[in-house]
């Protein structure tokens, strides 16, 4: 978006928008033991953004499979599943929400809810509007997490405290409001 939103423009995407999972991915990284940064990804199960009339956003959220994190180490991933970590067998899904986003010169910011092996953590988060056509968008939501409200405790020196997040979601228009 440019330094100023286009308000008529927001205007224009006031409703109800779904996910198609197919078109979207979720990507993490984090340090890991000081030294390196390990990247992984979620396959997008589910999405569902709500943008009121007034252009902000509300009632937003994004889920994501467990089973399915990669980060290149077949290892790693396993151990992400086990209940020290995601809890797989008790939590198969994360859940990202949006609770409200206010439009902003950039795009939008605001409060979210990561929801997580049965815990959850507050996460500020930026949605970037990348491409707008009639009834489909591509929007960039990111936010920095700490992971300690979920409940991973794990020593910061093995694994960092903060992940950054990174979502692109292509949705597209269920209804207007």
């Amino acid at each position: 978006m440019s330094a100023e939103p286009d308000l008529a423009s927001v205007a224009a995407l006031a409703g109800h928008w779904a996910a198609d999972t197919t078109a979207c991915t979720a990507t993490f990284q984090v340090r890991d033991k000081l030294v390196t940064t390990v990247r992984g990804s979620f396959p997008v199960t589910g999405g569902s953004a709500v943008v009121r009339p007034d252009g902000d956003i509300g009632g937003s959220w994004v889920e994501l499979d467990v089973a399915g994190v990669a980060t290149g180490n077949a290892r790693r991933d396993r151990d992400l599943h086990k209940p020290t970590f995601l809890h797989l067998d008790d939590h198969p899904v994360v859940r990202v929400e949006i609770e409200r986003a206010a439009l902003a010169s950039h795009g939008w910011t605001g409060g979210g809810v990561v929801r997580a092996r049965g815990e959850q953590a507050p996460v500020d988060l930026t949605v970037v509007l990348l491409e707008r056509r009639a009834d489909e968008v591509r929007a960039k939501v990111t936010g920095k997490l700490d992971r300690r409200p979920l409940g991973i405790r794990v020593p910061s020196l093995v694994i960092g405290r903060f992940l950054d997040l990174d979502v692109e979601l292509t949705l597209r228009r269920v209804d207007r409001q």
